[in-house]
């Protein structure tokens, strides 16, 4: 968090390299670094990392190249001026999500996308995107986020780990509660998970194995994760598969 990481040159991930690792990149500026392979900015492999409020810009590669199985959440940062793709997946089971992104153009991402900025590859989910630089017009978005909540894998066959860290924008009365609630597609709650924190950014993390309260295994679809920690709320979708 609050970093620049400029300038570096590596051959894979020239600014930043995650493998095998779920962190969280916030509010960095990741800028100028070269890759002699993949990822000029961030190479993401077998990771589901957290990446948010970044400025992602000028490398000379891909700005993030995902690969085998990565499910990074790329959100509200400023992704320009690269000289590969914005976002670049190449695992077609996975599709990347890259929503509410700033791509360098009003119009959105080029490359698959509709617009003239930065492009995105195929199985990237990049709308909606922003129309606007991130901290330019803001989107009334707290400076400390309220909580972070990320899924691993998904889909998934057997089980899923779902971690999640309750940040300072959580009331101080209300850190303590965490709500995690499971629904299938027709709004029946399937699973319920009652969950303390006591410790503001404390990261913890239960995991899934596609069965009810009853302890029933439940049919391969999509489902539903509601999560609460005070007044922040966020959903998911989950996806059972065979």
């Amino acid at each position: 968090t609050g970093n620049t990481v400029s300038n570096n040159i590596a051959y894979y991930g020239g600014g930043i390299e995650c493998y095998w690792s779920q962190p969280f990149i916030t509010d960095n500026t990741i800028t100028g670094n070269t890759t002699n392979m993949y990822g000029g900015g961030i190479f993401c492999r077998y990771t589901s990392a957290i990446i948010d409020s970044c400025t992602i810009s000028g490398n000379n590669g891909d700005g993030v190249y995902c690969e085998f199985e990565s499910s990074p959440v790329i959100h509200y940062c400023n992704i320009t001026d690269n000289t590969g793709y914005g976002v670049r997946n190449v695992d077609s089971s996975i599709t990347v999500n890259a929503e509410n992104n700033w791509w360098g153009d009003s119009t959105g991402p080029g490359g698959v996308g509709p617009g003239t900025g930065d492009e995105v590859s195929e199985y990237v989910d990049y709308e909606p995107w922003l129309f606007a630089p991130v901290g330019v017009e803001e989107e009334t978005r707290s400076q400390k986020p309220e909580a972070r909540l990320m899924v691993y894998p998904n889909p998934f066959k057997q089980i899923t780990d779902i971690r999640y860290q309750i940040g300072e924008g959580v009331d101080s009365r209300q850190k303590s509660v965490v709500s995690m609630k499971i629904y299938d597609v027709s709004g029946r709650l399937v699973k319920n998970f009652n969950l303390k924190s006591e410790v503001s950014n404390l990261r913890s993390e239960v995991s899934w194995k596609g069965v009810s309260n009853a302890g029933q295994k439940l049919p391969c679809g999509v489902y539903f994760l509601r999560f609460q920690a005070g007044d922040y709320k966020e959903t998911r979708k989950l996806l059972l598969i065979k």
